[in-house]
């Protein structure tokens, strides 16, 4: 056991500034590269971390503008007159059917966009001022909305209807806003038509199988 003992003092002896120099290399890269690079990944998730705090509170404050938002609209309706109601009631089916029988195999933004293009025309002067007289428009070729021109329509997806009405009522109950499209987009076709009057038009866009113009 001396031996041993022996023999690994005479080694620290012979190579006792050699160890110092290892030695002093491994201290300076642990303080010099590890300590600093793992302060610097421990700062960086730090940040990370209060950024996503940060973007929670943001998002659940948001949320809660919305639903005070829709609390105030509905408490609106609910004060207005029956009459007032009734108008109410009548828009938001006649958007909702036009969302239906348009787009009712579109996508949700593709929805969305037909409701946009619908009130965008409500809100110009070259169309009706309201919803109900925007879809059921006539003009001496036909119809403005295709459906409106094809006879009794059936509501057959359970599902797309219910999604319809509830864009109808975010648009007209709840005063939502939505930006898929601006406020000069006021016309659209199936992408497997070709109607004259569109090489007249701006396209602004191709949502699911439809062609919006302004």
């Amino acid at each position: 056991m001396n031996a041993v003992i022996d023999k690994m003092q005479k080694f620290c002896d012979t190579y006792h500034d050699m160890i110092l120099k290892v030695g002093g290399i491994f201290a300076f890269a642990f303080l010099c590269i590890f300590v600093p690079g793992h302060n610097l990944q421990q700062a960086r998730n730090h940040s990370n971390e209060q950024a996503q705090i940060l973007l929670a509170k943001d998002e659940a404050y948001q949320q809660l503008q919305q639903e005070l938002s829709d609390l105030k609209a509905e408490n609106q309706y609910y004060k207005a007159s029956l009459g007032e109601r009734r108008f109410l009631f009548n828009e938001i089916q006649c958007l909702a059917k036009n969302i239906y029988f348009e787009a009712a195999s579109e996508p949700l933004h593709g929805k969305i966009a037909v409701a946009q293009v619908t009130m965008n025309r409500v809100h110009s002067q070259r169309y009706p001022n309201t919803v109900c007289g925007v879809v059921y428009q006539r003009n001496p070729r036909g119809c403005q909305f295709s459906w409106v021109c094809e006879g009794t329509k059936f509501i057959r997806d359970g599902e797309g209807w219910k999604q319809s009405l509830r864009i109808a009522e975010e648009v007209l109950l709840l005063k939502r806003k939505y930006s898929i499209l601006s406020a000069s987009t006021k016309y659209y076709h199936a992408d497997y038509v070709s109607p004259r009057w569109a090489e007249e038009k701006t396209l602004v866009a191709k949502i699911g199988r439809h062609m919006f113009y302004h």
